[in-house]
């Protein structure tokens, strides 16, 4: 239910700033003539519609400077919502159940969904403005046909009947196409004759032949008497290849024997004796290298041309000449540093002085530094020789300590190699090794003849183990007949279920042949059968639509339609008119002219206050076909031309819709004095 509840103008008409409260009820707006009543009745119709009495730059207030628009705030379902319209713009704003729309689709498509009205129903119906009460009653037919077809919102037939005629009619396809039914009876009929026969003989040979049990057992039988064949065959040369391994097996033995007892006259000791002999013979063989070694070493020792004493002796020697050396030099050395520290002191000295060394007085120190460079040349010399001598006896004495170092590991190496001697000495005799181990290789060739008799042996026993249970394994056939004939029989059987089961599957598709076109015949039969029902469904179709083409024409269903509710508009606009005593009736005709009838017959002329009420009662009459959906009526300056008993049928009228509850906001514009009595809230300009 919508309630409009206050109403923001700026600058419109004459409105620079105005702002409206309404109830549910009844409001009055009052006020002397020019004053603006009526601008608020169009700033209503344009803030519900967007559409005003005039253009927008006609309807802004000149010389004013800002924003121009219509806001309104209105209860829907008992959620309230704004709208907004400007006037200097294309800006539209709606807010509602927590929603805010800016654009001007958006907000159209949902106020129309939350109105459920049209924009002209509302401008022709919910509203009646001044001097318009009468224009659906007094105005050109073409004008109130039109009006009345937005009203019940009779849609655009021309446009419907350009979709039916572009999308249906026009591109409708050609008829599918159909087969003789007759023929493909016949040759269903002459496929089903030839079918038969083969169906039967199919029968016939499929209960001839064998079936899986007894194919099964057909093949075992043949598997059976072809095993006893090829077992018989096999049992002969199985049975002399097991005598042959069991000869071989008692030769083997018989080797093992022999083997056996030559190796008795063994000693039980002999394997230890051989051992030690091969001990002795290695310990013996470390005697013979540890002599050699030491004889070399000896040899090794007399090469040098000294004994280790001399040697010694020597390298003492070589050690006090090589400090006597080292003495001198470092004596040479402290001289020679002595001489240049006075040489440096005396340089810078002229004259006589003092020896800064020994503080003899010098008359002459030129000459005396000529005598101190001259010894520091011949020392310079002794010091270069001294530290050549140094050199020669440091080599010497390097050489005599390595020759003692030699001579004394050579004399290690002779006594170890003496004791290495000392503790291998053995008695040893090599003739009785060679014989042992003589003895010893004709034993291990023994042995390995007898591991290759036991190895031989055991292959054969796995032999025969093999040949045995192959024995065992063949198939001894007990029957009367021969294995041979058996087969033969076996085989003549399957023989003959191969060429059955040929037969067989040359019919099963000769047959599918058959069923596969009498198939393909009944699936052209039902293609037929359903393109002739589609054929027969898509000219009905196609019918209809013409025939809908044909009354969506203007002149057809659009009126038919508006005369349709012709009836309902007619009593509802006689219970309208009831409510002001006039004694007459009211019909719409074909062309939608009212005619007004008295006791049947038509009045020729109704005075302005007649066509007043009678305009007044039409939209009443509309009204109430949308008053659940628009409880909301506005009536400007109803009263015009009404005498004053009409004035109080008319303001009973108000009371009357004020108590049925049918509206619940009426709004209502007048000057007669009776207006405050029937209003429940007033609005005063």
């Amino acid at each position: 239910m919508m309630i409009l509840n206050e109403l923001t103008l700026r600058r419109f008409r004459i409105h620079e700033q105005l702002n409206l409260k309404f109830e549910s009820g009844v409001t009055g707006i009052v006020g002397r003539n020019g004053t603006g009543k009526s601008s608020i009745i169009e700033a209503i119709g344009f803030l519900f519609t967007g559409e005003g009495d005039d253009p927008k730059d006609q309807i802004i207030t000149a010389g004013q400077s800002g924003t121009a628009y219509v806001r309104g705030k209105f209860t829907l379902n008992g959620k309230e919502g704004v709208i907004e319209r400007s006037l200097d713009t294309s800006r539209v704003m709606l807010e509602y159940d927590g929603h805010k729309l800016i654009k001007a689709s958006e907000v159209k498509e949902l106020w129309a969904k939350l109105l459920q009205v049209d924009g002209h129903i509302f401008q022709h119906v919910i509203m009646a403005k001044q001097k318009k009460i009468p224009e659906l009653f007094s105005g050109e037919t073409a004008v109130r046909e039109k009006a009345f077809q937005r009203i019940f919102m009779v849609p655009n037939t021309e446009r419907l009947r350009s979709m039916i005629w572009d999308n249906y009619i026009k591109t409708c396809p050609p008829p599918l196409p159909e087969d003789d039914l007759y023929a493909i009876d016949q040759q269903l009929a002459r496929l089903g004759t030839e079918l038969t026969p083969k169906q039967e003989k199919l029968a016939i040979l499929g209960a001839s032949i064998l079936n899986d049990a007894q194919m099964m057992a057909v093949v075992n039988y043949t598997e059976f008497y072809n095993r006893c064949m090829q077992d018989a065959e096999k049992r002969p040369k199985l049975e002399e290849q097991l005598g042959s391994l069991r000869t071989k097996k008692e030769e083997l033995l018989s080797l093992l024997q022999r083997a056996a007892e030559q190796l008795r006259d063994v000693p039980e000791d002999f394997s230890s004796k051989l051992e030690q002999l091969k001990r002795d013979k290695e310990r013996h063989r470390n005697f013979v290298l540890a002599v050699a070694e030491a004889t070399r070493l000896r040899e090794q020792l007399l090469a040098t041309g000294t004994t280790i004493e001399a040697a010694i002796q020597a390298a003492a020697q070589a050690e006090a000449d090589d400090d006597q050396a080292r003495l001198n030099q470092n004596t040479l050395g402290a001289r020679l540093t002595a001489l240049r520290k006075e040489i440096d002191g005396l340089t810078c000295l002229t004259g006589a002085t003092t020896c800064p060394t020994c503080h003899q007085p010098i008359t002459n120190i030129e000459s005396h530094l000529f005598g101190l460079r001259a010894e520091l040349v011949k020392v310079t010399d002794e010091f270069q020789a001294a530290t050549r001598k140094l050199a020669v006896t440091e080599a010497n004495l390097a050489g005599q300590r390595a020759l003692v170092e030699r001579c004394r590991t050579i004399q290690a190496s002779i006594d170890a190699a003496n004791r290495q001697a000392e503790v291998s000495r053995i008695d040893f005799n090599e003739e009785t090794l060679t014989a042992m181990l003589a003895e010893s290789q004709r034993i291990q060739q023994i042995l390995s003849s007898m591991q290759q008799y036991e190895n031989s042996r055991v292959q054969a026993d796995a032999s025969i183990q093999v040949v045995e249970e192959q024995l065992r394994h063949l198939v001894t056939y007990t029957g009367n007949a021969s294995p041979a004939e058996e087969l033969a029989l076996m085989q003549e059987v399957l023989h003959r279920h191969r060429l059955r089961t040929q037969e067989i599957t040359a019919l099963e598709k000769e047959v599918a042949q058959l069923q596969m076109e009498i198939q393909l015949l009944n699936q052209r039969r039902d293609t037929s059968v359903a393109n002739h029902e589609k054929n027969l469904s898509r000219m009905e179709y196609n019918n209809k639509l013409r025939m809908a083409y044909d009354v969506l024409h203007t002149s057809q269903f659009p009126r038919r339609l508006v005369q349709t509710y012709g009836a309902v508009v007619e009593e509802e606009l006689q219970q309208q008119l009831q409510r002001f005593d006039l004694p007459y009736q009211a019909r719409i005709n074909e062309d939608f002219r009212i005619i007004i009838t008295k006791d049947g017959h038509p009045v020729p002329r109704l005075s302005g206050g007649q066509e007043m009420v009678v305009g007044l009662c039409l939209r009443l009459a509309l009204h109430s076909m949308f008053s659940q959906a628009f409880p909301m009526l506005i009536i400007d300056e109803g009263t015009t031309h009404l005498d004053e008993e009409n004035k109080k049928l008319y303001f009973q009228c108000i009371n009357d819709l004020k108590t049925d509850k049918v509206i619940q906001q009426l709004i209502i514009i007048d000057h007669s004095s009776l207006l405050t009595d029937a209003v429940d809230h007033v609005i005063r300009l």
